[in-house]
């Protein structure tokens, strides 16, 4: 049971990412991604990678070419208003009249990350001895010694 915090605090730091394949025609294909703030740039092209290569294998391809490439940023950091704590202090003076001071203190709240990180891979599919398939990158050898598992479950969701 000490796990459960653990893992419900892991997932409420991870940060979304969605990715899905637009069919251009036959054998090439659109893969959009859009991945939250926290995911950054470099995270929503790798996801986008991942399901280039899993798309190819799910049509029955082996390797793909990537034919375009396209990224979006539109994450902005909005600040949000921070509190002000007031400490007055009360002092009696010799002379039995007092003196108060006052002291005020700012602190800041972090700003509220809003917006996306995008990227579209355009691809080209190719079956092996297929001309241009020379070039290709292995859909396989792309997503590693794991590929049947990502071909099952798909691209993760989540960037950690």
């Amino acid at each position: 049971m000490k796990r459960a915090p653990i893992v419900l605090t892991a997932l409420l730091l991870a940060a979304c990412a969605t990715s899905e394949a637009v069919p251009l025609s036959n054998n090439e294909v659109l893969i959009k991604t859009s991945a939250d703030p926290d995911c950054g740039s470099a995270k929503a092209a790798a996801i986008a990678a991942q399901t280039a290569a899993i798309t190819t294998l799910r049509a029955g391809y082996d390797s793909y070419i990537v034919v375009r490439t396209q990224s979006s940023d539109t994450v902005q950091y909005i600040p949000q208003p921070g509190t002000f704590t007031t400490t007055k202090t009360v002092k009696k003076n010799g002379s039995g009249g007092k003196s108060v001071s006052t002291e005020t203190t700012y602190t800041p709240n972090p700003p509220t990350a809003v917006g996306n990180y995008g990227q579209d891979i355009q691809i080209r599919m190719f079956h092996t001895g297929e001309p241009g398939s020379g070039n290709a990158i292995s859909a396989r050898t792309a997503l590693g010694p794991n590929w049947q598992s990502l071909v099952a479950n798909g691209a993760p969701q989540v960037c950690l």
